[in-house]
């Protein structure tokens, strides 16, 4: 059995495929597998895949039809040997210890939630990273979540047995939030949270992902993950952390009127209504201190109204124009 079963998802990424490809051969710890899921590449990939199969006999690669990151990320983890798996996506690139410093950890902390720092970089960006000798801590999930570093798959470490055990696979349908569905899923399954203070992951931010499209349903795909949270970020911390999730709600209402949805200003408002009266939100409305919100703009939200919520909006607007 190989120690680390390291699964990397391929779609249409030839021009970076081989700098994320590189930097995973290229790890201290070389008792891992590399299992190169083509997700029905339509470009060069699929050679580029097999190419490194064919010189390095860590690497297996599943050619497969198309059927987005979670699909090709079950389908590897359904053929992966490892004792644990990794997670990389094919346009981002690692550090030369990310596979050991994970590793060890887990073996240090086993059924914890190790989770490691990454840098984020833009596609003209160039990130060098550097080892370090900060000892890893205990913590919790909110304090990660505080970070920006819960949502991910790819500076997690992940015990095959837990996953096989409980059936934990990411969630097919979405094409946001699966990460964080499946990090809760496994989390229900540990001991403690790990944190190992190092960034061991270059996560690329380019032009053309789904981060940077605009997508009109954006408002009711964040409405799950963050209530799906609440059982891990502790009573001691909702009300800040429903602070946190209001003022996010309140700019994603601005968001379904975006010049790029084509929907009528009636469905626009209609949207944003159901979105109002959501069990999450009304949740988050009710726990949120609402110190960093105008109080008749709570007093107006909690009559569950969206219609006078976007006309104070308009009043103000107009008076501030004057």
């Amino acid at each position: 059995m190989k120690a680390i079963s390291i699964i990397v998802p391929v779609y249409n990424v030839e021009p970076y495929l081989r700098q994320c490809i590189d930097s995973i051969l290229a790890q201290a710890f070389t008792n891992f597998e590399l299992i190169l899921v083509d997700d029905g590449s339509p470009d060069g990939c699929p050679a580029i895949c097999d190419e490194y199969a064919e010189k390095d006999s860590r690497v297996r690669v599943i050619h497969k039809e198309n059927g987005g990151v979670s699909s090709a990320r079950n389908a590897g983890m359904a053929v992966a040997k490892g004792k644990y798996f990794l997670f990389c996506d094919s346009d981002d690139y690692v550090s030369p210890q990310w596979c050991e410093k994970l590793f060890r950890q887990i073996e240090e902390t086993p059924n914890a939630w190790v989770c490691c720092d990454l840098e984020r970089v833009t596609e003209s960006e160039s990130f060098m990273f550097k080892d370090s000798c900060s000892l890893s801590v205990a913590t919790t999930y909110y304090q990660i979540y505080l970070m920006g570093l819960s949502a991910y798959a790819v500076n997690k470490i992940y015990d095959a047995k837990i996953i096989k055990d409980h059936s934990i696979s990411f969630y097919e349908a979405s094409h946001i939030s699966e990460d964080v569905d499946f990090n809760l899923k496994y989390l229900q399954c540990c001991d403690c949270c790990i944190f190992v203070p190092q960034k061991l992951y270059a996560y690329v931010q380019r032009q053309g992902s789904i981060m940077h499209k605009y997508e009109p349903d954006w408002f009711a795909m964040h409405l799950r993950p963050s209530y799906d949270r609440i059982e891990f970020i502790g009573k001691e911390n909702l009300q800040a952390y429903c602070d946190i999730w209001l003022y996010q709600f309140l700019n994603l209402f601005s968001n379904t009127f975006d010049e790029r949805n084509p929907a009528s200003w009636f469905k626009k408002i209609a949207y944003n209504q159901r979105m109002l009266s959501s069990k999450e939100f009304q949740f988050c409305l009710r726990h949120a201190s609402g110190k960093n919100e105008n109080p008749i703009v709570l007093r107006i939200l909690k009559t569950r109204c969206y219609l006078l919520y976007w006309l104070f909006g308009k009043a103000v607007s107009i008076r501030n124009k004057k």
